[in-house]
């Protein structure tokens, strides 16, 4: 027991004053006397209540003397240390990442979070008010500023692992919101640690940290690719899988062609590091290629999800493709080699075939208009089009990725590349800058490839000449055309990625092109059978709920079906070591466990209400013979009244 108001201990020079009152305290009885003889008798009583007599027993002293020391211990605010949370407002921030997933601890992460939140909120005060967020993708509020706590257990109860990462920057804004409109509040974020926190934050009240987990055993695959053979179409499928652990470990990898077993590798990885298998003489007709993490009894593997990937075999429609403008033959070698084009080359001021599904324009406007339903990509652009604004021109700009780095430039280098110059172009608002001028002085910085949909079609635009650079001569040009025309070629399956990262965006504008004002839908299964329809009433429709790992199924109109793959190739969920603690700017960030929290409980109002039971009891005493005076009243009043009544 502590007290939190020592400075209370002072009004106790109070307690000797009331005892020195009662010392002073002349007495005087009221008498009737039937002679002045007896005044000489009462004037010796005067005498005997002459002050600093002794200190005789007084019930009314007593009270006051009790009284007194139980207000000056609420004052003093008496205090104890127990297990729990003593703050008016708690936010819970429970992680729900792909991580959470691992079962190091029993039955898993996620759940030992939620076991911990509801022991959290147990300890609560009653008044106490409870908000719970679920730290995914897309951070929401699941439960805000409630006293109910059936409904905040039940908001955590349901509370799912999501298969991708976490967004715990926004997670901490929306905590952040709540918290300005409460004072005493507590943020508690539960949580293995595995997610970028922000750089800067203004996080109110207190702050902290919930460890979960115990191990960082785990291994996963971080890569399924597979390709065609051109010389007898057969595939061949390349699997990595990365170590997490801190100890070697040997795994067996399985390779699956349409459920069926292929062939089994086993290897051997060192702590930290990735070992590859390649398995070739695949059928070109299968349909879906698997590589997985085969159980083991001996090797420790904490997160099943990364265990398994999927990669989708399509067999690529040809495409129509027109190359027109300035010669250049590195740009009609690469688009040559990229087996779905059927490309055509043509002079400037050509008729461009109306079937086209893509069109090429180097450092040129085509007179007529384009074909319908053709992708563009413009090179060097002379003038300004209905798509982009030129403004000016850029001398010897210096090409940068834009952060965060687009996957369409995720493996290109551009550090050696070198530009004479450039087209000054007004990003669009529908465009997505990949590669910016980093020796601009404008804010956002002039884009150099930008690209995105519009008008129901993709478009690309390149700000420079390829002759006026030595970009072609690169490593890095092959890859950049290959992942450009990836994007751009439209027909069945194109334009859908044969895989994508959970809660990746996929977008279905090329499969619902209505025609003659005919309405489309598509029908999209997720891997757990459970569908949704979508049709051509938007202008740019994109499907975004992929938060499933597995196989989805795309069915057009028209019968055919187009399949893509979600996996887990996140190092990021896949390293499952637990941080014991986090950094988060402008906040305190202890490490802690649910047994650490605990809560000062005061004990203030209880001496409070003991002082004014015995306030009351003392008013009770020095006025007792009022009362008993008022009883008589009434008693006879209450005769009175059954008397007359008989």
């Amino acid at each position: 027991m502590n007290f939190l108001n020592l400075a209370g201990f002072g009004l106790a020079l109070l307690l000797p004053v009331i005892v020195l009152m009662y010392l002073l305290k002349l007495r005087r009885d009221e008498r009737q006397v039937s002679s002045t003889y007896l005044w000489r008798r009462m004037v010796r009583d005067v005498q005997a209540n002459a002050p600093w007599q002794r200190l005789q027993r007084n019930l009314l002293l007593l009270l006051q003397l009790l009284f007194l020391s139980a207000l000056i211990l609420a004052i003093a605010r008496p205090a104890s240390q127990s297990s729990g949370i003593s703050n008016q407002s708690l936010i819970l921030i429970i992680d729900t990442s792909a991580s959470m997933a691992a079962r190091d601890v029993e039955p898993s992460r996620i759940e030992a979070a939620k076991g911990a939140a509801i022991d959290l909120i147990k300890s609560l005060s009653t008044d106490a008010r409870v908000t719970v967020i679920a730290a995914g993708a897309r951070p929401h509020t699941l439960i805000s500023l409630s006293t109910d706590r059936r409904a905040a257990n039940q908001a955590i109860s349901e509370i799912e692992v999501e298969a991708g990462g976490s967004d715990m920057a926004s997670a901490l804004q929306i905590a952040a919101a709540i918290a300005r409109r409460q004072p005493d509040n507590l943020t508690v974020m539960l949580s293995d640690g595995n997610n970028e926190l922000p750089q800067h934050s203004s996080l109110p009240g207190n702050f902290r940290y919930v460890s979960v987990g115990q191990s960082e055993q785990n291994q996963s695959i971080e890569l399924l690719s597979i390709k065609r053979n051109p010389a007898d179409a057969s595939l061949s499928a390349f699997a990595q899988v990365a170590n997490y652990s801190s100890q070697p470990v040997s795994r067996r990898l399985g390779f699956f062609a349409d459920g069926v077993l292929l062939s089994a590798s086993d290897l051997d990885i060192q702590p930290g590091a990735e070992q590859s298998a390649l398995v070739s003489g695949i059928d070109g007709n299968v349909e879906l290629v698997e590589a997985r993490l085969l159980e083991s009894n001996q090797t420790k593997d904490y997160l099943p999800l990364d265990d398994r990937a999927l990669a989708v075999n399509r067999q690529a429609e040809p495409v129509k493709a027109i190359l027109t403008g300035e010669s250049n033959l590195f740009l009609e070698t690469a688009l040559s080699l990229i087996p779905p084009l059927e490309l055509t080359v043509i002079n400037p001021g050509d008729p461009i075939d109306p079937d086209a599904g893509l069109v090429v324009l180097n450092g040129v406007i085509p007179a007529g208009e384009l074909p319908q339903k053709a992708n563009i990509l413009f090179i060097a652009p002379p003038e300004s089009t209905e798509f982009f604004t030129i403004t000016g021109t850029l001398d010897l700009p210096n090409p940068v990725k834009v952060e965060p780095v687009d996957p369409m430039v995720a493996n290109v280098d551009f550090s050696g590349v070198n530009i004479l110059d450039a087209l000054k172009i007004q990003l669009p608002q529908w465009a997505t800058p990949v590669i910016e001028d980093k020796s601009s002085a404008s804010d956002p910085r002039d884009p150099l490839l930008f690209y995105g949909e519009i008008q129901g079609r993709r478009v690309a635009v390149l700000a420079f000449n390829l002759n006026h650079s030595d970009l072609p001569l690169q490593v890095a040009f092959p890859i950049l055309v290959s992942n450009l025309i990836s994007w751009l070629a439209p027909g069945s399956g194109n334009t859908i990625p044969a895989s994508i990262q959970p809660g990746g965006p996929v977008s279905l504008a090329g499969l619902l092109r209505s025609e003659a004002g005919a309405r489309q839908s598509l029908r999209i299964t997720r891997p757990d059978g459970s569908f949704v329809e979508i049709d051509s009433t938007s202008e740019d429709p994109v499907f975004v709920d992929t938060g499933q790992l597995g196989l989805y199924s795309i069915s057009t109109a028209d019968g055919k079906e187009i399949r893509f793959a979600v996996n887990l190739f996140a190092p990021q969920e896949s390293r499952i070591a637990p941080s014991q603690s986090v950094q988060v700017t402008g906040v305190e960030n202890p490490a802690s466990n649910t047994s650490s929290f605990s809560a000062t409980r005061e004990w203030w109002r209880l001496a409070a209400l003991l002082a004014v039971g015995l306030l009351t009891i003392e008013w009770l005493v020095y006025h007792r013979a009022t009362l008993s005076e008022l009883g008589q009243r009434l008693r006879s009043m209450t005769s009175r009244t059954s008397l007359y009544r008989k």
